[in-house]
């Protein structure tokens, strides 16, 4: 096969790949977006490609189109390792991190802040956004910038924060949520952009989705919406990179560790031998 612009192939999966422009490799701390296709078949790779090539020139757009971007989400990263407190990434950013290139317009973070945790996410937002008022108050700007911060809903996002990945972005070390506590909140909530960055997600091949059913058992409502939303996500990556089921499970084996053996499948061995003694 010859080379396809953007296209690299990895092991048996295809990989897109696009070099940051100069003017943005520091503000990015990356000289290039690497993001898995998802797939082995050139075709549907080629077509996911194309939807990654958008995805990056509009990150590209929006960082020289709103230049204080990093300077704000430098600000409140450092406002919160100064409390010490445990935080997250969420949104767009976080799936950027992911290796899945996105259009990245806000700051969208969640934060173990104690019992008064609304008045201090509060607090350090209005900090923020006083500094930077000229960019963030839509009365002063055209595109102001959207800043989110909020305590954790529950013990089990809590739990969740330990997971969280340290990677350089926007010039600083910064705490960028697991695949699986993204997956685990698109699916636990719902906003317009949820389903599709959930897909992508899986689509990527990198997220345990035996842990997210786990964390959406003890959590989910009674109508377990949280779990038929997690079906409907893994058949949109289906649908998005190929069109036979077994070969999305072929080609996601191969992606994985062989050595590695599944949690749920430790604890059925486990039960096992306690039945037997």
């Amino acid at each position: 096969m010859g080379s396809v612009a953007n296209i690299v192939q990895r092991g048996r999966i295809f990989h897109f790949r696009r070099r940051v422009p100069a003017d943005l490799r520091r503000c990015l701390g990356r000289n290039e977006l690497v993001c898995s296709l998802g797939t082995g078949d050139i075709r549907t790779a080629k077509f996911q490609a194309c939807r990654s090539y958008v995805a990056a020139e509009e990150l590209f757009s929006t960082l020289r189109a709103t230049p204080m971007l990093p300077a704000i989400f430098r600000d409140i990263i450092g406002r919160l390792d100064a409390a010490g407190a445990a935080y997250a990434v969420l949104g767009r950013i976080a799936l950027t991190l992911h290796e899945q290139a996105r259009f990245v317009g806000d700051i969208e973070i969640v934060a173990d802040l104690g019992t008064d945790g609304g008045e201090r996410a509060a607090d350090l937002v209005r900090a923020t956004r006083t500094r930077f008022a000229a960019h963030m108050d839509p009365h002063l700007c055209r595109r102001p910038i959207e800043l989110t911060l909020r305590p954790c809903t529950c013990a089990t996002e809590s739990g969740l924060l330990g997971n969280a990945i340290t990677r350089p972005w926007f010039g600083v070390p910064a705490r960028l949520a697991s695949a699986e506590h993204l997956l685990w909140l698109w699916c636990h909530t719902e906003a317009p952009d949820h389903a599709m960055n959930a897909s992508a997600l899986i689509a990527g091949g990198t997220v345990d989705l035996h842990r997210v059913q786990g964390l959406l058992r003890e959590t989910d409502d009674i109508e377990e919406s949280g779990q038929r939303r997690l079906r409907l996500a893994i058949g949109d990556a289906v649908l998005s990179t190929t069109s036979s089921f077994s070969r999305f499970m072929t080609e996601r084996r191969a992606r994985l560790d062989p050595n590695q053996v599944p949690v749920w499948q430790l604890q059925r061995a486990k039960a096992a031998d306690s039945d037997k003694r």
